[in-house]
């Protein structure tokens, strides 16, 4: 979507555009990693396939307390690949959608 967004699409035609947009895009990848269970990571980082005595301890506790609370993997690991956008992160951004009345 990257590609798209900085090469392809009309309404981001500078850098400067792009980093107006950015906090929106991550966003909507997030939210979209939140909805399919991180699948883009899981596709590689299988749970099957960690080895848990290679993790920290302060590591250990904190999947097996995601994995309790039903949390993904972009909640806690986001923005390694990309810089980190102003804005409010994945945890802030899904509490907020948490919090809402429908």
């Amino acid at each position: 979507k990257d590609l798209y967004y900085t090469y392809i699409s009309p309404s981001i035609d500078t850098p400067e555009k792009f980093e107006a947009k950015r906090a929106h895009m991550a966003q909507n990848i997030w939210r979209e990693m939140k909805a399919n269970d991180s699948h883009t990571c899981r596709s590689c980082h299988r749970d099957d396939k960690m080895d848990p005595n290679l993790q920290s301890e302060k590591a250990k506790v904190r999947h097996a307390k995601a994995k309790v609370d039903g949390k993904t993997c972009i909640e806690c690991h986001f923005a390694i690949a990309h810089k980190e956008p102003e804005g409010p992160g994945p945890a802030e951004l899904f509490e907020t959608a948490a919090a809402k009345p429908e």
